[in-house]
């Protein structure tokens, strides 16, 4: 998410327009995708992490963590979209 901020904050003298809003729109949802996909590996890992030594973080809790953090991503991407 922030690569995609920094592009379009001090790339913006170097790329034509139409580069610049397409590589920071790709980096911003490639952050959204990896936020989401975290979330849903750890779910999918988490049943086979058995062990009393091992600390598990509740499900529910990264899933609203990952949650924020797509929806933060996406407030950023609409502020480079309508900029």
């Amino acid at each position: 998410m922030v690569s995609g901020l920094g592009v379009e904050r001090f790339l913006h003298e170097v790329l034509p327009f139409w580069a610049l809003r397409a590589s920071a729109v790709a980096l911003i949802v490639f952050g959204i995708m990896t936020f989401l996909m975290a979330a849903w590996r750890y779910r999918k890992i988490s049943d086979n992490l058995h062990g009393p030594d091992i600390g598990r973080l509740p499900p529910w809790l990264l899933v609203l963590l990952s949650s924020i953090l797509a929806a933060a991503a996406m407030g950023a991407l609409t502020g480079v979209w309508f900029r």
